[in-house]
């Protein structure tokens, strides 16, 4: 799944053809367009080509995409997997589900792993910026997923497999229309021993605990009722409990409500309301947590097409979004070693954004069109600031695309980066005199963060043996907020109970990215006409990242952590139609990176393979057993095996592996 075809023709690395160009997309104006009208270059990746390449999770789909760039288990995360684009952090890539932001945490990054494969229709990506209409999370692009609805025909999908370190896969979905009623429900629930495959990153694996399970589970709703002619509701309910470990634990909860109305094919309006809720409990010693977050968001979009006074063709949206956020973080008393103790601060406290916006998506020509756009972020501890985005694109012939892009991005610091008050491990003293463990404090000093950027892209699909892209783009960051080292500053206010390995944020004055992204795929049986029945698809995937720090500080001229400079994705798929059965392998080579800010830290050059193998049950029968004979439903055989030479990279220190240890998985599928 090297390479994903933009615009002209998007496809995922590995698909027997481009998507089809009349496929309605929304994500990259909000508005509702055949994906070979778009003049902001979105990517597709169809359900077929999902399930091609992941059997667990949308985590290894979106890690072949040349430019998206998944990392598991940085410091503090657990082992999660989240996702950076255009080096951006995970916190400035937004994730949504149906059009509405996914949350993955109290600091609003996803864990990817959190989302079953079950549950997706399709996903779309849009690269380079996009706040002037998902906020503050959208600075490097916006990754909308997709989820699957009810249908004419009831569907019924069961996966279950099984594989290395205690792994476990369970799913299952339903969809079906009935009358003037659709729904669609899914459950999943995974296991692994998470310390075995990733490297013991936390004490709470020590010992024996070292084959504790962590486990998620995801229950999955989406109804939709047609209230009246013009007129429709939905909900959208996912409930994600996960055990992260012996003696944590943490529960999502995503709640969406929209009416939309639409009173003529010119015009659409859309109401919205939805609640992101995060809970999480910790007790092993030391670590104590008692967190709880809460986000409302409230919208409300309006567009209409009409003739300009040029007679060009304007669809014109406008649009209100209030975002309310809470966390209460309950300080637990630490015991230390000589009987003392110490109790952490609580933190309670609330902020709000709204965001009026409004755009316009006008063709100019045949073969030219534009968007202008504009949103206001008003913030409850900041200052306005103002997010523009001008997009121009031009098809100078039907199999090519050039589209440029420019767009301002903001993001205000969330509140553990504010407020942040977590003491881990501190429950001994340590030679120095000092508590043992590390500390992160919170900065109330931060500034927001802005961001100027630039894209251009160009789309080309001459055959249908070759279909490609390359982008261009910069980022020009202000304020770019990251992790550091607590200086005595930060340390004031805690004399004493403070650990040698403190940390805070703070704001690097400037900093830039850019680089290139490029995905070719190509279908050589695609140049002979003669009814071949198997196809061979090759994946070609680069992204160049330069990154610097450009503060004027200490470390100006530094490359930013987690960035690697150069990653390759090469990748080849092999079908044969008649027994339905698949082959893909695919790999991945990246470059060396830093892991802290001071570039001593370094995480070594490496190459990952992985492979996975499919047969469909009912082609072999009909192959071998009794021709012409079409069983009910699908039964699919799958085995899937990640990093297959045990490439061992990983962040130095006490933190855990960057990529898990070898693992198979296999199991059996069925879908009706």
């Amino acid at each position: 799944m090297g390479a994903l075809i933009s615009s002209a023709g998007p496809v995922l690395a590995g698909s027997e053809s481009p998507a089809p160009v009349d496929l309605i997309v929304v994500t990259a104006t909000r508005t509702e367009r055949e994906l070979g009208d778009t003049t902001i270059p979105t990517q597709v990746i169809e359900r077929e080509d999902i399930l091609r390449t992941s059997a667990r999770s949308i985590e290894e789909v979106l890690d072949r995409i040349p430019g998206i760039f998944v990392r598991t288990n940085e410091p503090f995360r657990m082992g999660a997997s989240t996702v950076r684009m255009q080096g951006a952090d995970s916190n400035k890539v937004a994730i949504l589900l149906d059009g509405r932001r996914f949350r993955g945490g109290v600091d609003g990054v996803v864990d990817v792993r959190d989302i079953p494969v079950a549950n997706i229709q399709r996903i779309e990506v849009v690269r380079g910026p996009a706040s002037s209409l998902y906020g503050s999370d959208a600075m490097g692009g916006v990754i909308n997923i997709i989820t699957r609805g009810g249908t004419e025909e009831p569907s019924l999908d069961v996966t279950a497999g099984a594989g290395s370190f205690d792994g476990l896969l369970l799913s299952a979905s339903h969809g079906y229309r009935v009358g003037d009623l659709s729904y669609f429900i899914s459950a999943q629930h995974s296991e692994s021993q998470v310390a075995r495959e990733l490297g013991a990153f936390s004490s709470q694996f020590d010992g024996e605990a070292g084959d504790a399970i962590q486990s998620r589970t995801d229950i999955f709703l989406d109804v939709d009722y047609a209230l009246a002619e013009a007129h429709e509701l939905s909900f959208i309910g996912d409930v994600n409990p996960v055990r992260e470990g012996p003696q944590s634990e943490r529960f999502n909860m995503s709640l969406t409500g929209d009416w939309r109305w639409t009173p003529s094919d010119d015009t659409a309006v859309r109401l919205g309301v939805s609640r992101y809720s995060f809970d999480r409990d910790n007790d092993l010693p030391g670590f104590q947590e008692d967190v709880s977050y809460v986000d409302w968001t409230f919208d409300v979009i309006g567009s209409h097409s009409f003739a300009g006074l040029f007679d060009e063709a304007h669809t014109a949206s406008v649009g209100f979004v209030h975002r309310r956020q809470a966390i209460d973080s309950r300080g637990i008393e630490r015991m230390f070693a000589d009987g003392t103790s110490f109790t952490p601060p609580s933190v309670e406290e609330a902020v709000y954004t709204n965001s009026p916006f409004l755009q316009d998506e006008i063709e100019l020509w045949a073969g030219v069109s534009a968007v202008l756009g504009l949103s206001i972020d008003k913030h409850s501890e900041f200052d306005a600031q103002a997010n523009p985005r001008v997009a121009l694109s031009w098809n100078p012939l039907a199999s090519v695309r050039l589209a440029a892009l420019y767009g301002r991005g903001y993001r205000a610091p969330d509140l553990l980066q504010l407020y942040d008050s977590d003491f881990n491990n501190v429950i001994g003293i340590g030679a120095d005199g000092m508590p043992l463990g590390y500390a992160i404090i919170g900065n109330p000093d931060l500034e927001p963060e802005t961001d100027n950027a630039w894209n251009l892209q160009l789309d080309f699909d001459p055959h249908p043996a070759v279909s490609g892209f390359l982008t261009l783009f910069r980022h020009d960051f202000r304020d770019l907020i990251t992790t550091a080292l607590c200086d005595d500053e930060c340390r004031a206010g805690y004399a004493g109970v403070l650990p040698t390995l403190v940390f805070t944020n703070e704001n690097i004055d400037r900093a830039t990215t850019q680089g290139l992204e490029l995905g070719v795929t190509l279908r050589p049986l695609e140049l002979f006409d003669r009814g071949l029945n198997h196809s061979l698809d090759i994946d070609l995937g680069y992204a160049f990242l330069d990154s610097e720090d450009r503060s004027g500080r200490e470390n100006d001229g530094n490359e930013l952590p987690f960035r690697p400079p150069h990653r390759f994705l090469p990748g080849v798929t092999y079908e044969y139609d008649p027994w339905q059965s698949g082959l893909r392998i695919w790999g991945e080579w990246e470059d060396r990176s830093y892991s802290d800010v001071t570039n001593t830290s370094v995480i070594p050059s490496h190459w990952i393979w992985s492979f996975k193998a499919t047969a469909e049950v009912g082609g072999l029968v009909r192959r071998w057993l009794h021709d012409g004979v079409d069983p009910p439903g699908r039964i699919e055989l799958f085995v899937e095996g990640l990093n297959l030479f045990d490439e061992t990279y990983g962040v130095p220190g006490p933190m855990g592996r960057a990529v898990g240890r070898r693992s198979f998985l296999a199991g059996a599928a069925y879908r009706l």
